[in-house]
């Protein structure tokens, strides 16, 4: 009950009582303190440059990360949360210097202050992520190079900024003050305090919480700080996040300006964005505000618990990795080809010029969401023909033309600097690689083990297996229908009132008028959007990756599950009853729907959100609770040196993202060019390549699997590990191995047992043996003969992978 007091009914009074309070203030504002306002926008960009500095200078992640005091953590709060602010900001800015170069076309004057806000954004976003793109490829992330060009950003588009957000914030005190109607203004106020009370939610667990799972910490995290390290984008030891991640320059640009948190500021920048990007285009969909706000209120409470717990596919819509971003940019997409349909005929190439940019900034970000694209502005370009609109037709199929160049580009970039365009699906694009390209970085040896790892139909093109799932839970989670829950919340007793209250209207006879023009062709580009969705799930064979990269499906299901509302709203303008019972049914789902979402994540977590919000828990007890504080692994950091490469065994258990943390995993990294030497060759040449590759320390947790093929080498076998390696240090189960020499000693009589008992815990995950074999059979023909490319010997049976 509290819970429900909290964060139902506390934000709505609030909201109610700032509106009344700050609306006839702020209309009747004086303007003639506005003469001032432009010399107080020239702080702006001195501010961030004072932020930066102080990340830079004091490095908090670092500095604070074990540091338990309240006020230093408080303080990193604020400041992480300033970042965003200004991180969103600076979005806007790049995107209102692109928008300078189509203002003649007269775009912005049919633009609302809410749309062009989120326009600029959008294309800021995409701008930035391709000005890192370059910067990248030429190792130039230093922090002078990137604030200055943040600052020169901040000076160009904050004016505009705040004259938009002024405007927005004076046509809303105007709706409010304007209102004589009490309850209008009660709902509005309801369904604007849901929408803060949620985002604020989603802020608490997935932004100021350091968060993140298994292969964010293995995967993404090291990518991360590789490139900020090196200030490069090109080919690192964390091989394969190449394909994946360097085009997330926006992510790179957050890290180095500010800290390790820095994709969290990033994602709720872009959360944010996506609700701005809901509100505008139902506001101008449905002629509603009030439609408008709650769709987006539900929205973003269906962001506050992401965890799919019925057939297993666990969080999606993770902050620290990619997904929101990349949801957001394609559901942007989809909202500016709808803008193009009402376009005039003056500003049509001036906003296929910015959709394109859209477009490309997000094939940039992930080349796989090109087949979205295509299906979907196929989609759409048989809608506007079949609506008559022959300049959109050719608008949509030269945004398809930009985006295939922009993915034939990427794919031949990829190609030419490692011999391989892509490793999604991986055994497509390995069929045509340049192996002996590639062998200079990663050993193609390394893919033929991904190959065993895989099942045989993985990431092909050809139907799902849904034979393990049961169908509705699947594709309710898939598509996100579940997100659409809180319409049916309290009994579905709104939805019927809404429901019978349309059906007694038209029964009633009562006169109707015609449905905003938006609404059927907004409904047309949301179905365009779910058909493409469909058609590419049950076309591809990779049901785990899809199911987190089609967090975007949120978008529609929310929008469709209100349609009822807003076509009874829509219908029936003149009964002023109607629309009260609509508007006060709107504002009691959105205000049951975040409470609802709270109460979904489990009291440890919320208590864990919680505390760490009001400085009571520090970075480090944040991230032991997910398993990312390896206390053993911490004591190997105090042996082995800060920042040292440690190859560990640990995959399953914990992670270690501490500071002074440098644990490099099998699924992560890739050894060097010399993978094959080290797991076939004889030790001494094992020893060279390790050596070579800068590894030198090896952890062993016996008490978990050893996921890798590592144990069966010459080097690591049991029978002679002995013979190779020497004890550094060791708690009785974890094992820190390094080469013979002082300060070490013989491996304990022990040890080889707990070896062994690890090894076998492995095979639960795959038959590691099987695969050994076969790959150390290949090896042994190619080092006869060496030359590439090399294949798996498709008449031997496969052995049992992971996946």
């Amino acid at each position: 009950m509290a819970t429900d007091f909290i964060w139902g009914v506390v934000p709505v009074l609030l909201a109610c009582l700032i509106a009344s309070w700050t609306a006839p203030r702020f209309a009747v504002a004086d303007r003639a303190d506005d003469r001032r306002k432009p010399r107080l926008v020239w702080l702006v960009p001195f501010g961030f440059i004072l932020l930066t500095a102080g990340f830079k200078i004091y490095d908090p992640y670092n500095t604070l990360f074990f540091d338990g005091k309240w006020l230093p953590h408080a303080a990193h709060l604020a400041i992480r949360i300033l970042f965003c602010i200004y991180f969103f900001l600076i979005l806007f800015c790049v995107g209102q210097s692109g928008l300078i170069l189509t203002r003649k076309t007269g775009l912005l004057l049919t633009l609302a202050p809410s749309e062009e806000i989120a326009i600029c954004a959008l294309l800021g976003s995409s701008v930035l992520r391709f000005a890192m793109f370059l910067i990248g490829f030429f190792s130039s992330y230093a922090w002078p190079a990137l604030l200055t060009l943040a600052t020169a950003a901040l000076l160009i588009g904050t004016p505009r900024f705040v004259l938009l957000l002024r405007s927005s914030l004076t046509a809303s005190m105007r709706y409010w003050n304007g209102e004589t109607n009490s309850t209008e203004k009660i709902v509005v106020a309801a369904i604007i305090g849901a929408l803060l009370s949620a985002v604020l939610a989603v802020s608490i667990g997935k932004f100021l919480y350091p968060n993140g799972t298994g292969d964010y910490f293995s995967h993404y995290l090291p990518y991360y700080k590789e490139v900020a390290r090196t200030g490069s984008i090109w080919p690192n030891e964390v091989w394969y996040h190449f394909f994946i991640s360097k085009g997330f320059g926006d992510v790179f640009f957050a890290v180095v300006l500010s800290d390790l948190l820095g994709p969290l500021a990033v994602s709720q920048a872009m959360f944010v964005l996506g609700l701005v990007i809901v509100y505008a285009m139902t506001k101008r969909a449905f002629d509603d505000r009030i439609a408008a706000f709650s769709t987006a209120a539900i929205v973003a409470a269906g962001f506050i618990w992401t965890f799919e717990q019925r057939i297993g596919l666990a969080y999606w819509a993770e902050f620290a990795k990619q997904h929101v971003i990349t949801s957001v940019l394609f559901m942007g997409c989809v909202w500016t080809s709808w803008l193009q349909l009402h376009m005039k005929k003056l500003q049509t190439w001036g906003w296929t010029i910015v959709s394109i940019s859209i477009y490309c900034g997000l094939v940039l970000a992930r080349p796989q969401f090109f087949v979205l694209i295509a299906v979907f502005l196929s989609l759409m370009t048989v809608y506007a023909w079949v609506s008559q609109r022959g300049r959109c037709v050719a608008m949509y199929l030269a945004i398809l033309l930009a985006g295939a160049g922009a993915v034939g580009a990427m794919l031949a970039l990829n190609y030419s600097i490692t011999g391989l365009a892509e490793v999604t699906p991986f055994r497509t694009f390995w069929r045509h690689a340049d192996q002996a390209h590639f062998a200079t970085w990663v050993s193609p040896f390394l893919m033929l083990l991904l190959d065993l790892g895989s099942s045989p139909d993985l990431g092909s093109i050809a139907m799902p297996n849904l034979s393990q799932f049961k169908l509705v839970s699947l594709l309710s989670a898939v598509f996100r229908i579940d997100r659409a829950a809180p319409v049916f919340a309290l009994w579905a007793v709104p939805f019927l009132i809404v429901a019978a209250s349309g059906l007694l209207l038209l029964r009633s006879g009562a006169s109707r008028l015609p449905l905003p023009g938006g609404l059927r062709s907004s409904t047309a580009a949301l179905t365009c959007m779910f058909v493409a969705s469909v058609l590419v799930f049950f076309s591809v064979n990779q049901i785990g990756s899809i199911f987190r990269l089609y967090t975007f499906c949120i978008f529609p299901v929310v929008i469709f599950a209100l349609l009822p509302f807003v076509v009874v709203r829509s219908a029936f303008r003149e009964a002023g009853w109607a629309r009260a019972v609509t508007g006060l049914a709107l504002g009691a789902i959105s205000i049951a729907a975040v409470p609802s979402a709270v109460k979904q994540i489990p009291p440890q977590q919320r208590s864990a959100y919680s505390s760490f919000a009001v400085g009571l828990s520090s970075m480090k007890d944040a991230y032991a609770g997910q398993n990312a504080v390896w206390e053993e692994g911490l004591a190997i950091v105090k042996v082995a040196g800060p920042d040292v490469a440690v190859w560990s065994s640990q995959i399953t258990g914990q992670f270690c993202v501490a500071p002074g943390c440098n644990f490099e995993t099998f699924f992560s990294y890739s050894m060097g060019p010399d993978w094959h030497v080290i797991m076939f060759d004889d030790p001494a040449h094992a020893r060279a390549a390790l050596e070579r590759a800068g590894l030198n320390h090896f952890a062993i947790d016996t008490s978990k699997p050893f996921f890798d093929l590592l144990p069966y080498s010459p080097l690591f076998a049991p029978d002679h590990i002995r013979d190779h390696l020497a004890l550094e240090w060791t708690n009785g189960t974890v094992y820190l191995l390094t080469w013979p020499g002082p300060g070490t000693r013989p491996l304990p009589p022990d040890f080889t047992a707990a070896y062994l008992k690890s090894m076998q815990a492995a095979m639960t995950f795959a038959d590691f043996p099987g695969m050994y074999d076969d790959l150390r059979d290949v090896y042994v023909k190619w080092k006869a003969d060496p030359h590439w490319p090399i294949a798996l010997d498709l008449g031997r049976p496969r052995p049992r992978g992971w996946q």
